[in-house]
Formats: C-alpha cells, sequence, structure tokens
C-alpha cells in the first residue's frame, strides 16, 4: 500500500493559541467532504477542513485500493492524479496495533507505543522521522477491510493532542466516513456500468437505452448501423460515421412518447410496443419501458431492440436474439458468413456478396464450425435458430 502526503507550510503555534471555528463554520466547512463526487475532491476538502483547526506538520490519506501500485509508473501517474501531493514513504508503525484491535477509528503513535514499543525502532528505519506524534482515523468497510487511514503527523513543538482536538476528530470521523462509502459505492456502479457497457457494445443485437425525453442513455454498434439505415436509407447509410450523425428515429421517439403518456393517464399497456419502418420492409423496432419504483427523479426509460430481418439485401446486418449467443462467439466478418449461410446462399454466393473468393468462404465457414462446435451447414443454422 502507498500513501498520498502533503506537507502543509503552515507552521501553526499551539493549539491554544490558534483560533478555532464556531460550530456553525465548522459545520459549513464540513460539507465540501460530504458532498465530493471523487477521492481527489475528498481529499482537497479534508486538507482545508483540517488545516483551519488542527497544527500539524503533515496529512497522508493512504487509500489501499487506488494506492497499492508498486510500479515507477503508476508511482508517477498517481502524482500527477492528485496535483502537488508526493509520495510518503511506507510505514506500517500502526500495523501491529490494528491487528489487536481490529475495526479501531481513532488512535495516536503514542497509544501504539504503550502497547508496541518496536514501533519506534521501525519509523526510524523506515527513514520518516520527521514527526513525533501522529493521530490516525481508520475506515473499515462493513465487512471489515481496512478501507482508508487519514493520518495526521506533528512535530514536538506541536504538543500531545488535546481533548478538544480529538472532539474534532470525532466530528471529522462520520463525515469523511459516509464520503468513502458513498465514493465506494459510485465506484462499484460505475464498474459495473463500464462492464455492461462494453459487454452490450459487442452484441450483434442491435440495442439501445433511451431515457423517456428521448435522450440517448447508450447504444452498441448494431443500433447505430440500423438507425442510420430507418433515417438514411440503405443506399446512404454506408457513407455516414452512424455514431457521429446519430438520431433517434422519429417513428421511435413518438412510439417512447406515446407509451409514456399512456403509461402517465394510468392506461393498461402491453409489455412492449412494436414499430416497422413504413419503407423498408423488415427493419422493425421493439420498444419496451423499464422505470424504477425507487427513482423519484429520473423516472422511466426505454430499452429499444432494432431487427433488419431481409439480412440478403445488406451484410451489414443486425441478428435475431435468438442467434445472439452463437454470434457473440464470432468475428464480425464471421457473423456476416454465418447469417448468410442461414438465409440459404451457397458458398459460392457468398462470395459474390461479399466479393471475396470461394476459397476464403470455406475457410470461415471451418472457422466457423470450430467456434460454434457445429461439422455441418445444417447444424451450424440450427444452433442459430436455437434449435437443440
Amino acid at each position: 500500500m502507498r500513501k498520498l502526503a502533503v506537507s502543509n507550510p503552515l507552521e501553526a503555534g499551539p493549539p491554544s493559541t490558534r483560533p478555532r471555528r464556531g460550530e456553525s463554520g465548522q459545520a459549513a466547512a464540513i460539507m465540501p467532504i460530504a458532498t465530493s463526487l471523487d477521492h481527489e475532491t475528498l481529499w482537497q476538502a479534508v486538507l482545508e477542513f483540517i488545516r483551519h483547526n488542527i497544527p500539524h506538520s503533515s496529512i497522508s490519506l493512504l487509500l489501499p485500493d487506488i494506492t497499492s501500485a508498486e510500479s515507477p509508473n503508476a508511482r508517477e501517474a498517481l502524482k500527477n492524479r492528485f496535483k502537488g501531493y508526493v509520495l510518503s514513504p511506507r510505514v506500517m508503525a500502526s500495523q501491529n496495533y490494528l491487528k489487536a484491535h481490529p475495526r479501531a477509528q481513532i488512535y495516536t503513535f503514542s497509544e501504539i507505543l504503550r502497547e508496541d514499543p518496536t514501533a519506534a525502532q521501525r519509523r526510524e528505519t523506515e527513514g520518516d522521522a520527521d514527526w513525533q506524534e501522529f493521530a490516525n482515523l481508520a475506515f473499515w468497510s462493513r465487512r471489515g477491510q481496512l478501507r482508508a487511514i487519514l493520518t495526521i503527523r506533528r512535530r514536538p513543538e506541536h504538543g500531545s493532542f488535546t481533548a478538544g482536538e480529538f472532539e474534532f476528530f470525532r466530528v471529522l470521523y462520520p463525515a469523511v466516513h459516509a464520503a468513502l462509502e458513498r465514493l465506494a459505492s459510485l465506484e462499484r456502479e460505475h464498474a459495473k456500468s463500464l462492464c455492461f457497457e462494453h459487454y452490450v457494445m459487442a452484441l450483434p443485437l442491435a440495442t439501445m437505452f433511451v431515457r423517456g425525453n428521448g435522450d440517448l442513455l447508450f447504444a452498441n454498434s448494431a443500433a447505430y448501423d440500423l438507425c442510420a439505415l430507418w433515417n438514411f436509407g440503405p443506399q446512404q447509410a454506408t457513407s455516414f460515421n452512424t455514431r457521429a450523425c446519430f438520431e433517434l428515429p422519429e417513428a421511435i421517439a413518438q412510439t417512447i412518447q406515446r407509451v409514456a403518456s399512456a403509461r402517465e393517464a394510468g392506461e393498461a399497456l402491453p409489455p412492449e410496443a412494436r414499430v416497422q419502418h413504413p419503407r423498408i420492409p423488415g427493419l422493425t423496432a421493439t420498444v419496451r419501458r423499464v422505470s424504477d419504483p425507487r427513482s423519484a427523479v429520473v423516472g422511466a426509460s426505454f430499452v429499444i431492440c432494432l431487427a433488419y430481418v431481409d439480412r440478403l439485401g445488406n451484410a451489414d446486418t443486425a441478428a435475431a436474439p435468438v442467434a445472439c449467443a452463437t454470434l457473440q462467439l464470432l468475428t464480425p466478418a464471421e457473423r456476416k458468413i454465418a447469417l448468410l449461410v442461414q438465409d440459404g446462399l451457397t458458398n459460392k454466393e457468398i462470395a459474390a456478396k461479399l466479393s471475396r473468393s470461394v476459397q476464403s468462404v470455406e475457410w470461415t465457414l471451418h472457422s466457423i464450425y470450430r467456434k460454434v462446435g457445429v461439422a455441418s451447414r445444417t447444424q451450424l443454422v440450427r444452433a442459430l435458430l436455437g434449435v437443440g
């Protein structure tokens, strides 16, 4: 584990001579901690709060999940991320103390020395002797894992921590702990969302998520392609950057508004609505409403799946949902050939349609058979149709 530390240029006088904020001032100063949206803003808010209340020589925040990198490049990246901070030497003076006192929240170096005299020797051998006393605020997860340690260090001229300063720590602790819990939850949700987006982006099934007002939340590559086909037609769609020129098709937007209005009016609705393109046969969209009853702000969203059944007229196609598990095993080029095989084309016809040689199509088919686990065209078509 690594520490991010900052040396405070403020050399404060004795605690009794420093001005202290009143309760209202402390409440206002602690608000940025409670509202921080990432670890960097949390760190800045904690520094500002401590700077006005506690004399110290340096402060460090140990975040095991973030600052555990050992490589020089990773350490340099951390210094760049936390501007103005330097990585301090590793100090594990409290390691034995925490083993003896699991979930300890607030403790000092003096308390550690009373139980573990060797802590002073470890500090000196690790070359971090520019302090005499520290106070640690240790933050734990619900499962008892150490989430962070906030350390406030003092030189001899700063004196020992007073009863008033311990009261200050007891005010600071729950605010930082709540912020860390919230940030951990946000990071878990972000990681989950990122993994989900990467997975859906690669799906051959054209899928997009849209808010009730029509704002796009997410679309995978297949959805961008079919929306371009819907808006511009087969001749022009291939000449555009489908992501850059994305626009929600008007017929789909109207369906979303109609479903949303009917829902607000209390009308009974089927679980999904189907939209057919007015001029391109086989190009359809299925609209399904999704809502979280616990959400009072975001409102309902919509999952939209597009499909182009007439795949013979266009090799850049989307798959039927039943084929997704099988097609997910293949590369985009292999998917095109597999779908054309399903449509009944011979190798010669596939080669002509894709401007490839018959031998190239045959090689690709052998690769498809191996990945899908089949031995013939008939077995491949059955796999794509979901037939055992």
